[in-house]
């Protein structure tokens, strides 16, 4: 290594500006060697070491007045400090991780409504999970439709809305049980439904589609996707939906 670099020389290698190697300068956290002819900042090898130190410490997302400390810290006191960051940064990793699980989610929600919003409404053969009365005083439960509005399960038993339970999938030990999971695969009327904030929906369709096909209607099962709006509409809720039929 070269005994003496100028500070550009050092900024453009490492990829920080002038100004901020002045800053860390003036701030004492860097030591350039003056040149003894112009006063002018060279780099040393020593000057190297302090980058790479800040740098580092830096990316652990440490402010400058913890960096400023760190060398008159003893070995113990150091491996603390990274033990304890670490710890920090794991949490953040972890919950990273959980908000890119809830991103995928929602894309999932996405593609499936898309390529339900093409399909007619159609019987198919599905067995379905318990569902489970919604309660806001359960912090748990909250929680679970925070992360994930897809296990919401709304439970309409008539055409117009005359009543709508909500609940969430569950497993079925859960006690608090508004619907019973299927124990074997059974008839749906299956498709998109959706429903404004007016409360409006097109539930009516399914229930005279499973009439002219020959079913009795049940209960219909909603399943929360999205919401979105489609061109020419207002924005609406939009749910993967299972009629009962007999």
């Amino acid at each position: 290594m070269e005994p003496f670099i100028k500070i550009s020389d050092v900024s453009e290698a490492l990829g920080v500006p002038t100004s901020t190697l002045r800053f860390w300068d003036n701030e004492g956290l860097i030591r350039f060697e003056r040149n003894d002819d112009n006063n002018y900042r060279n780099f040393s090898y020593q000057t190297m070491l302090d980058i790479c130190d800040i740098i580092f410490f830096r990316s652990l997302e440490l402010p400058l007045s913890t960096i400023k400390i760190i060398n008159t810290k003893s070995a113990d006191d150091l491996n603390l400090l990274l033990r304890e960051t670490k710890t920090e940064l794991e949490q953040k990793i972890a919950y990273l991780q959980q908000v890119t699980e809830r991103i995928e989610a929602r894309e999932k929600n996405l593609e499936k409504y898309q390529h339900m919003q093409a399909q007619p409404l159609r019987v198919i053969k599905a067995k379905l999970s318990p569902v489970r009365s919604f309660n806001f005083q359960d912090k748990e439960m909250v929680q679970l439709y925070l992360d994930d509005p897809g296990l919401s399960a709304d439970i309409l038993s008539g055409p117009l809305n005359d009543s709508m339970v909500c609940g969430m999938f569950v497993d079925s030990e859960v006690k608090n049980i508004i619907r019973e999971g299927d124990d074997e695969e059974r008839n749906y009327l299956y498709g998109l439904l959706w429903m404004n904030r007016d409360q409006q929906m097109n539930a009516e369709e399914f229930w005279s589609t499973s009439q002219r096909l020959g079913y009795k209607p049940g209960h219909i099962i909603c399943k929360y996707l999205v919401s979105t709006k489609e061109e020419g509409q207002e924005l609406r809720n939009f749910f993967e939906a299972w009629l009962e039929i007999d």
